[in-house]
């Protein structure tokens, strides 16, 4: 494939945001994660788009690291001559609600600019971490990771981690136990100010004995989705534990809303990604009345996340 091709090729290509279905804070304290790929948001690198996205500072940032990293692996330059000529990224991605809009930008930044192919998803994942940290100060690189590769990952932790290849069955266990639905609280927040909480909190003793639990509750329930089995005890267990030891990360609807669900065991509420604000993941049972929500909801089909 020539240059021009593979440029249009690229350039046509959509990122997907990403969901953290499971262990969006377990992962901090060295358990497991699973997050997948969400396609019915995503975003394609463009030219010509009328309100373009201020990528000059980005691109300047990425400059200066390149004198101090060798491993950055971007042709900066060309990142430079397509800017002036009025690239841009297209997105319909949600920004500050958890879905990771800056990890597709990245993903599609460093896939249309590198300068070698990647020896391994660590060595890639590195190169996008260190894009994406001029957004948040600091990343796992997880969000581009997904959005660049497409594909379902299991993390132990932050740096050990594989591709789930057959998620289908467990996908479509879950549908048939549940309706899943992204459910937006309108709010948008900084992720990286509830992280940082959670690392400030992990220093105490006593929550430090907290997240090994729930640690424990999360994996099984990672474990059980991947098998697959029926998910409703771990899935409520894990519910309750996160309004126990993630307070801050719940706004007071979204606190109301699980402890009601809890109650007439109608389904289930967790985190999407750093909570505050955002999107929260709603499973709610098969066959129950219908709940009146306040909160706008997208439900989730497995085509969305396969």
């Amino acid at each position: 494939m020539n240059l021009l091709l593979k440029m249009k090729f690229l350039m046509s290509k959509q990122y997907p945001s990403k969901i953290f279905l499971f262990g969006e804070y377990s992962i901090l304290a060295g358990s497991k994660a699973l997050a997948l790929p969400y396609h019915p948001f995503s975003g394609s690198g463009v030219y010509g788009l009328e309100k373009k996205s201020n990528l000059k500072g980005l691109c300047n940032y990425l400059k200066a690291k390149s004198i101090n990293q060798e491993d950055l692996n971007l042709d900066i330059e060309k990142l430079e001559v397509a800017l002036d000529k009025g690239w841009s990224f297209s997105s319909n991605i949600p920004v500050g609600r958890g879905l990771g809009s800056s990890g597709a930008l990245c993903a599609c930044i460093v896939e249309n600019f590198s300068l070698n192919t990647f020896k391994s998803e660590n060595e890639l994942k590195q190169c996008l971490s260190l894009v994406e940290s001029y957004y948040h100060g600091e990343s796992s690189g997880v969000d581009p990771l997904i959005s660049f590769t497409q594909k379902t990952h299991l993390f132990s932790s932050l740096d050990s981690f594989e591709s789930v290849s057959n998620i289908k069955k467990s996908v479509e266990s879950l549908l048939n136990e549940f309706d899943l639905y992204l459910l937006d609280t309108g709010v948008e927040r900084e992720g990286s100010s509830y992280i940082k909480i959670f690392l400030e909190n992990l220093k105490d003793p006593d929550f430090q004995k907290k997240v090994e639990a729930y640690n424990l509750l999360n994996d099984l329930l990672i474990d059980k989705f991947l098998k697959p089995e029926g998910l409703k005890v771990a899935l409520g267990d894990v519910s309750r534990f996160q309004l126990d030891i993630f307070k801050e990360m719940y706004t007071n609807e979204m606190r109301v809303l699980s402890e009601n669900l809890l109650k007439k065991e109608q389904g289930f509420l967790k985190l999407c990604g750093a909570g505050g604000g955002g999107y929260y993941l709603l499973f709610l049972n098969k066959n129950i009345n219908p709940i009146d929500l306040k909160f706008k909801k997208i439900q989730i089909h497995s085509n969305d996340i396969l």
